[in-house]
């Protein structure tokens, strides 16, 4: 007579195998998360260059204009399309050049203070506001 032994391992193997999957599963879903907050990041730093470089634009733009025309009060200049800044120019105590450049929801301002000496348009400060 035959005794027929019967392996019990196929089970095991499969326990295994769920396991491997699901830790498989679970690197891939933290690298998908890492790659989305990065483009996220990415996307925002973007935007707020090009707000700045808006605000910057404007500046250049009213300084030359006051160049041209020392009674220039400030305009809004179109950029590109989601790209604007909002120039405005005091004249109470010295030149305030302000500009506030936007693309998407990204905002950016950047004031400039300026002087006149003689028919000559000198630049005093050029910082961003917070």
């Amino acid at each position: 007579m035959k005794h027929v032994v019967m392996s019990h391992s196929s089970g095991q193997v499969l326990i295994a195998m769920l396991y491997i999957m699901v830790i498989g599963m679970l690197v891939t879903t933290g690298a998908v998360y890492a790659l989305i907050s990065n483009t996220q990041s990415t996307t925002i730093f973007e935007s707020g260059a090009l707000a700045y470089a808006a605000a910057e634009s404007g500046t250049e733009n009213a300084l030359l204009r006051l160049i041209r025309d020392p009674a220039y009060t400030g305009e809004t200049l179109a950029i590109t399309a989601g790209q604007s800044a909002v120039i405005t120019v005091s004249t109470v105590s010295g030149i305030t050049i302000t500009s506030s450049g936007t693309y998407g929801t990204a905002f950016k301002q950047i004031e400039t203070k300026a002087h006149y000496n003689e028919d000559t348009l000198i630049i005093d400060s050029w910082k961003e506001l917070p």
